[in-house]
């Protein structure tokens, strides 16, 4: 696949491709380790989910899994509180149409919720908390690194953990849907 991105460098994951950033410092409170992106697989099956519904997508990151998801959503609100998201990454998706900021909006409902926000089981269980407010009725929530300690303990704690069907990719993405 061709970089998706300026800036992006290739990193094998398991058997897909994912990418950082060159000039990434690190996410906050996870050390100087670049933040990596979805995988190639898995940016084709959040397009193919993203298909025609309004998104929002928690947690930014480098930006690749909204670059993708816009390709085929109505559209794609994407938040994020980085330092570094906000001033490098933010731009490159304004420019693609997807709506950035710092705060869930007020007042909107999503087909879709995509979760790939800070890991730690606390910050998973007010993620999805805030998500169920503004899910619209038969939509879906779909949640990024299932590998990852603190999503799958924020999702057993929320009894939610065994409604979510796994896509088997290589960090484990996953989908709830929702009645």
């Amino acid at each position: 696949m061709s970089v998706p991105f300026l800036g992006a460098q290739s990193v094998i994951v398991g058997d897909d491709e994912a990418f950082t950033c060159a000039d990434d410092p690190g996410e906050i409170d996870m050390g100087s380790a670049a933040r990596g992106s979805i995988t190639v697989r898995e940016a084709a099956i959040l397009t193919d989910l993203a298909r025609g519904r309004c998104v929002l997508e928690i947690g930014t990151g480098t930006g690749f899994s909204a670059q993708s998801m816009i390709t085929t959503a109505r559209s794609v609100v994407s938040i994020d509180i980085d330092p570094y998201v906000i001033e490098y990454v933010f731009p490159r998706l304004f420019a693609l149409g997807i709506e950035c900021a710092t705060e869930i909006p007020a007042n909107r409902l999503f087909d879709l919720v995509f979760l790939d926000g800070n890991h730690s089981l606390s910050s998973v269980v007010a993620d999805v908390e805030r998500a169920r407010k503004v899910s619209a009725r038969g939509g879906v929530m779909v949640f990024h690194d299932l590998s990852f300690s603190g999503v799958e303990s924020g999702l057993r704690q929320l009894n939610l953990l065994d409604a979510v069907e796994r896509f088997g990719t290589p960090l484990g993405l996953g989908m709830l849907k929702l009645a």
